[in-house]
């Protein structure tokens, strides 16, 4: 009875705790191949929070599902929705500043707000509403989008979008949570001391 009480309720106990934290709020990555563009190398474990909120910021790095192969990613969050990108159709290049000689912005949808529909950005939505918000009867007529044979010009989404470099626009459901910080890093089994424990 005293070995029950001592060792093995606590030990019961911490393991349950372990796995409520990491099923709920945090979880691990480990990064396959090096980004450098987000200053990350193969072998580093990130402690990824399992949470979105609306006050991620521009420049975060979070972990997501890719659309196409459902593999965790990650990437780093360039306009959050409400934000103001511009289209140049001419180099087929979005810009997240006005630039000379581009006319037409496009607002990141957020959840219930409007978005108008404009001939750069008809196509970008077209596919958002298909594959991420599941809608019906949506198709391209010449350069004009049209939802159930009438002309759209102004959509309201479901749900939070994010455009993420190197990835475009995301849904808010694909996106697992911000990346924290590295807890461990090694390389052919030779730890990487100067990169433990080190914020994001």
């Amino acid at each position: 009875m005293h070995l029950l009480k001592v060792y093995i309720l606590p030990l019961l106990v911490a393991i349950f705790l372990l796995l409520l934290v990491r099923c709920c709020f945090v979880t691990h990555y480990e990064v396959q191949t090096a980004l450098p563009e987000l200053r990350l190398q193969e072998g580093d474990r990130l402690l990824v929070g399992r949470y979105v909120s609306a006050g991620m910021k521009r420049g975060t790095i979070v972990a997501f599902r890719h659309p196409s192969t459902a593999k965790i990613e990650l990437a780093r969050i360039i306009a959050r929705p409400g934000d103001s990108l511009w289209v140049d159709n001419q180099q087929q290049r979005v810009f997240f500043q006005k630039r000379a000689g581009i006319e037409s912005s496009f607002m990141v949808p957020g959840h219930c707000e409007p978005v108008d529909v404009q001939l750069q950005s008809a196509s970008l939505l077209c596919y958002v509403l298909r594959h991420y918000e599941k809608a019906r009867a949506v198709q391209m007529v010449g350069k004009r989008l049209h939802i159930g044979g009438v002309p759209a010009t102004r959509l309201h989404f479901s749900q939070n979008y994010y455009w993420l470099e190197g990835v475009g626009l995301l849904p808010e459901s694909f996106i697992l949570g911000p990346a924290l910080c590295i807890t461990y890093s090694s390389r052919d089994w030779q730890p990487r001391w100067n990169r433990f424990l080190r914020p994001l």
